[in-house]
């Protein structure tokens, strides 16, 4: 078992608003390296928009690709609907702001913390179906996954929770409730003392 850091505080999750006016935001937090998939992302968001999908999208996190994301955005002409901001202090509050926390990683090397923060936050999580993400999530319950390294299976994906606002609330909850029954303080601590028994 593991946990971030977040879990050991108190917060319950912003309840989300459901204004059908409000465009929703969709959150990545990763560094910008290879593995991350972050230029599969601005791919899938480019023909997000070309299909005339509404969002808005924030990326935050550092790396050494972070100039060649931010121009790989700006040739897509992604620039007034995303904002590729670098490295956050602290990422709670935009996590607690977020519809939809998206991590399209072409491998992880274990599980995610900002899966596990976006589990908390209660979005509605998109991931890649890669190792160390297949263990943590559940598709169709707290997450939808996807087809590594596939930026048109990423879009559909996207465009399903972006448009389909049932979905998007049981994906929400399904988050909530995944952290609260695996990540949270209490099973941690629980395992943590079941293996010094």
């Amino acid at each position: 078992p593991y946990a971030a850091e977040s879990a050991f505080f108190d917060r319950v999750p912003a309840a989300k608003d459901s204004d059908p006016s409000r465009i929703p935001l969709i959150v990545a937090v990763s560094r910008h390296e290879p593995r991350k998939g972050i230029d599969v992302l601005l791919q899938a968001l480019a023909r997000l928009r070309s299909a005339g999908v509404r969002f808005r999208a924030h990326l935050a996190g550092g790396g050494p690709l972070l100039a060649e994301n931010r121009a790989l955005a700006s040739r897509l002409a992604l620039d007034d609907c995303v904002t590729i901001e670098g490295v956050v202090p602290d990422v709670r509050a935009l996590l607690d702001a977020a519809d939809v926390l998206v991590l399209p990683s072409r491998e992880e090397q274990s599980g995610s913390l900002a899966i596990l923060e976006g589990l908390q936050a209660g979005a509605a999580v998109v991931a890649s179906a890669v190792d160390g993400l297949l263990e943590d999530l559940t598709d169709g319950h707290d997450a939808l996954l996807t087809r590594p390294n596939d930026p048109a299976h990423l879009a559909a994906t996207l465009e399903r929770v972006l448009t389909e606002e049932p979905l998007r609330r049981e994906l929400q909850k399904g988050a909530r409730a995944t952290f609260d029954a695996r990540f949270s303080a209490a099973p941690f601590s629980a395992a943590d003392r079941k293996s010094v028994v």
